[in-house]
């Protein structure tokens, strides 16, 4: 599907066009293909995910105010499921970290029993 310039509904993206010149219409190019993703306009393959994937990583402060602009719940609940995880994940490193401390203590005592230094 092609999108036009004339399509684009986000104020954030509008304002990245005036000034811009045609040769550097790449950016706001990617930043339409940020808004038809807030959309849900971009299908939900493979190949799609990969290059959302990087969108979002090349362009984090702008995919964050194309999402807020459009879909403000979804990004919120979006965040609030990663910080979760995030927070999960952090909780297991930790567990798993005083596991290893506790496993290092109890070799080292039983290679100082076994006359070690």
């Amino acid at each position: 599907m092609v999108y036009s310039y004339g399509q684009v509904k986000s104020t954030f993206i509008k304002a990245k066009i005036k000034g811009r010149g045609w040769k550097s219409r790449q950016y706001v190019d990617e930043l339409i293909s940020i808004e038809r993703a807030a959309l849900g306009h971009m299908g939900g393959g493979w190949s799609t995910g990969m290059l959302l994937n990087q969108l979002e990583e090349r362009y984090p402060k702008e995919w964050k105010a194309i999402h807020m602009e459009l879909v403000p719940g979804e990004y919120k609940k979006r965040t609030k499921s990663e910080n979760a995880k995030e927070e999960e994940e952090r909780r297991e490193m930790e567990e798993f970290e005083k596991q290893e401390r506790a496993e290092q203590k109890k070799l080292k005592k039983e290679w100082l029993s076994m006359g070690g230094k």
